[in-house]
């Protein structure tokens, strides 16, 4: 890690910069906000930390921000009532509908309950059957991972080694097979 001082005053200098380059109206607004000058916390956890390391500093924010997408009132009432259609259309095709909605409030970060497991033992079911319901939520939705799930990544690396055991122990058979003969 560099200097702590040397990585404040990079960022210090940054965001004089950045602040340099709007409009004078915007300036006024931040100035009397206090905004005109970078907050470098002064508090220490005898940790070494520097302010750049903090997600609001780093760089890679500005992309995102720029790939963010502004939609008028009348796109966002679309896509809401799409996406509703979706929900419900969910909820309907579904014979335990109260499951469903369970999961659905799980994989949002809404529901009551801390676990899939909770839910099972509140639906009397397995767990498994609850997280299959929530993974297949998730999916369809598009989502990565609910508050408590596991990430896509996590979903592919376990598949992935569970078919390399599958085709190890397939091919271990093989080979005790052909040395029986």
């Amino acid at each position: 890690m560099k200097n702590k001082s040397s990585k404040n005053a990079k960022y210090v200098a940054e965001y004089k910069a950045w602040f340099d380059k709007l409009p004078k109206k915007q300036k006024a607004i931040m100035k009397s906000q206090g905004l005109d000058k970078p907050h470098i916390d002064t508090y220490t956890t005898r940790q070494r930390f520097d302010v750049s390391d903090i997600q609001i500093a780093d760089a890679s924010s500005e992309a995102e921000a720029e790939e963010a997408k502004v939609f008028s009132e009348r796109d966002m009432q679309c896509r809401l009532s799409e996406f509703a259609d979706i929900i419900f259309e969910e909820i309907l095709r579904r014979k335990n509908a109260a499951l469903t909605i369970e999961c659905m409030r799980f994989i949002f970060g809404k529901s009551r309950h801390r676990s899939e497991s909770e839910i099972a033992q509140r639906f009397k079911m397995t767990r498994a059957n609850v997280s299959a319901r929530c993974v297949e939520l998730r999916d369809k939705f598009g989502l990565e991972a609910s508050l408590f799930g596991r990430k896509m990544r996590s979903r592919i690396s376990y598949q992935n080694s569970a078919a390399n055991a599958i085709s190890d122990s397939e091919r271990k058979f093989e080979r005790l097979s052909k040395a029986d003969n």
